[in-house]
């Protein structure tokens, strides 16, 4: 019995992770015209696609944002936290994990703490103060302790998210996994060499690759933030 509840909740796990990896590379990172063509559902899909590429744009080489356009793309709205409970109920249920009503549940949970965990970690890792009104979304959890191990690589995970340009990956942001058996983890260090050799849009050849930082470097402890956030 113990076995088998185990074996459900490590399922459960990989589930989930492959999911953030699917909703993160797939839509968030999506072609908007292609999103736009799904029917019902496109067009609010190409918008949170585009609000998220927008956030790339607005990340500096240090984490930090250079200018914010649309919180939107730093928190999930409650519309993203009902859709994300929706969809993953349907995934546990035709994988077999659990009956309907269970997977209802467990999907409505996931979403919740997915949602929950981003709004509180993904702003942080930005260094940006997010005032969240419960009526937007779920507000941050000011109970998650930010000085531990687990922060630290979750930041440097981001951190190479947004950093290496091309051959994108560490698309897992709160539940790692997917990343490494799909082969798209990246460690500490990033390498837009090639990138720029080919680049030919003026704005980003400016924005990054006439900035040393942004070619190639390895990331170190001095670069994590909040101050108050690093592990020593």
């Amino acid at each position: 019995m113990g076995v088998h509840i185990l074996f459900k909740i490590v399922l459960f796990y990989c589930v989930v992770s492959l999911f953030e990896w699917i909703f993160h590379n797939i839509i968030m990172h999506g072609d908007e015209k292609k999103l736009s063509q799904i029917p019902i559902f496109g067009n609010y899909l190409a918008s949170f696609a585009n609000a998220h590429l927008e956030h790339h744009g607005e990340v500096d080489t240090d984490m930090r944002l250079n200018t914010v356009k649309r919180v939107t793309g730093l928190f999930f709205k409650w519309e993203i936290t009902v859709w994300l409970s929706v969809i993953t109920a349907l995934v546990l249920f035709v994988c077999g994990l659990f009956d309907i009503k269970y997977s209802l549940l467990f999907g409505t949970l996931f979403a919740l703490i997915y949602s929950m965990l981003w709004n509180t970690i993904h702003p942080k890792m930005h260094d940006f103060k997010l005032k969240l009104k419960l009526k937007d979304g779920i507000p941050e959890f000011k109970g998650i302790n930010m000085n531990n191990p687990m922060y630290q690589w979750l930041w440097y995970n981001h951190a190479i998210h947004h950093l290496q340009k091309d051959n994108k990956g560490n698309y897992n942001i709160v539940f790692p996994g997917a990343d490494f058996l799909l082969g798209t983890y990246h460690n500490k260090c990033y390498d837009n060499v090639e990138f720029c050799k080919k680049q030919k849009n003026p704005t980003t050849k400016k924005r990054v690759c006439s900035n040393k930082a942004m070619i190639k470097r390895c990331l170190n402890k001095s670069d994590i933030f909040p101050t108050q956030y690093k592990v020593t």
